[in-house]
């Protein structure tokens, strides 16, 4: 079965390094920060939360991409 992508936008604050999804995650595909893609983050399918490694600075624009 083929599965749409889904996109959850947040904004960071420079403290808050963790962020919960609130979509229908199956698998996360893509983190970026503004703009960037990254991977200093872990993902925890039971509580649907990203948490980076590094608090994103304040006002960053942080994309979650999943399906």
């Amino acid at each position: 079965q083929l599965l749409a992508e889904g996109q959850q936008q947040q904004g960071g604050d420079g403290v808050e390094d963790d962020f919960i999804l609130t979509g229908d995650v199956h698998e996360i595909l893509k983190v970026t920060v503004d703009g960037e893609a990254t991977t200093a983050y872990t993902y925890d399918s039971t509580s649907q939360t990203v948490t980076f490694t590094e608090a994103p600075a304040n006002k960053a624009v942080i994309v979650v991409t999943y399906k």
